[in-house]
């Protein structure tokens, strides 16, 4: 697998793009990259994962990661917003990583589109209840 980290400036944003067949062992450095420039830059971050294959990488350690990766602990990561870009034909195993993530009190959505993803990731919430 290679992977690119890139801050983008314009948006705000970390992104992530990922190429090739993936297996734990590299998502776990990839994430450990994109979440150090997400907390020194306070951003999000965009997973194009369009381009990728899932290798050695079960149900199980999609489960276990958000879980179990230390910059994945802590109390400003869950003021993080992840999402990731997918092809259609990955859409269970999207979802499923999806539903990990939020049920482990992440911010996550999956998208296979970049401009609903790009607007969920740089919406700011207001503040309180509706005016």
């Amino acid at each position: 697998m290679a992977f690119r980290v890139e801050e983008d400036e314009a948006s705000r944003l970390v992104r992530v793009t990922v190429e090739g067949v993936f297996d734990k062992a590299e998502v776990v450095e990839m994430v450990s990259r994109a979440r150090e420039i997400s907390a020194a830059r306070r951003w999000n971050i965009l997973y194009d994962m369009r381009s990728a294959t899932p290798g050695k990488m079960g149900p199980g350690d999609v489960f276990w990661l958000p879980r179990q990766h230390p910059a994945l602990r802590g109390a400003d990561v869950a003021n993080v917003r992840v999402a990731t870009l997918h092809t259609p034909a990955l859409g269970e195993a999207a979802l499923f990583w999806e539903n990990a993530f939020r049920n482990a009190g992440l911010q996550a959505r999956a998208f296979t589109e970049e401009a609903p993803a790009l607007e969920w990731l740089t919406r700011r919430e207001r503040a309180g209840p509706p005016t």
